[in-house]
């Protein structure tokens, strides 16, 4: 089993356990945003509270992601995320390693890997930067039902990439690259002799194979979120810190 393919089934499973309910999420936040406009007779202020409410993702508690990681893991019917989550990360570092033409069996890796609380909260954060540009796609006042399926299906795409750029930034790529040109400089470098009379015999080929129901918690991330009506932010959103806290450290062995 090749390890692009391992990575790749492994990356798809994680998708198909946070993407739907991370829109889920993202819904909820609109449908917020559109209750409030209701209440105030602002109808056509929707997508400009949506937009406010999006540039609050970044700061939320700890309880409210807590609560979402709950839910999703509920939702999804998949106690194992933080394992799933792990198996991406070390598929997608094997990979890279895969590529060395050294004669090192291994080169020692420490990754500091992210909890999931952490990768959720900065999926979410992610997922919100893209809305807000994107956010056309929430609406759904005057929209066919046909163009709002196809929306639907636009923003679960939209967080699909969202999560290769998440997954991207939590990769130790500077440690990988020191580990792997490293092994390429202590590597020994044969050279044939030649045969003044015959001619250099053909180095084999070795091919090696490589072993290698609970009630579901409601959406109140739309809920949590703050209102104010009065000022509508207009400007573009600002780009918030991502704070990464490490949850642990991984030895890999390459």
């Amino acid at each position: 089993m090749s390890t692009d393919f391992v990575k790749q089934t492994l990356r798809e499973n994680l998708g198909r356990t946070l993407i739907p309910h991370v829109a889920d999420g993202m819904w909820s936040i609109y449908d917020s945003a559109k209750a409030a406009c209701d209440r105030n007779g602002q109808p056509d202020q929707v997508l400009k509270t949506f937009q406010n409410l999006l540039t609050k993702v970044p700061t939320w508690k700890d309880e409210t992601v807590a609560k979402e990681v709950e839910r999703i893991s509920k939702a999804s019917k998949c106690d194992y995320i933080d394992d799933l989550l792990l198996g991406v990360f070390i598929s997608y570092i094997r990979a890279f390693a895969s590529l060395q033409q050294v004669e090192k069996t291994h080169v020692d890796l420490q990754f500091t890997r992210p909890s999931v609380e952490v990768f959720i909260h900065s999926l979410y954060k992610t997922a919100a930067r893209q809305s807000w540009s994107n956010a056309y796609l929430f609406k759904t006042l005057g929209v066919t039902s046909e163009q709002q399926a196809r929306n639907r299906r636009d923003i679960e795409t939209l967080i699909n990439s969202c999560m290769n750029d998440v997954i991207d930034s939590f990769i130790p790529w500077k440690e990988i690259s020191k580990a792997y040109f490293q092994a390429r400089e202590e590597a020994p470098v044969s050279v044939p002799t030649p045969t003044p009379d015959a001619p250099a015999a053909t180095p084999a080929v070795r091919f090696e194979e490589e072993e290698y129901e609970d009630e579901v918690p409601p959406i109140t991330v739309g809920e949590e979120l703050k209102i104010d009506l009065g000022v509508v932010d207009e400007e573009e959103e600002k780009e918030e810190a991502v704070d990464l806290n490490p949850s642990g450290s991984v030895s890999l062995n390459m």
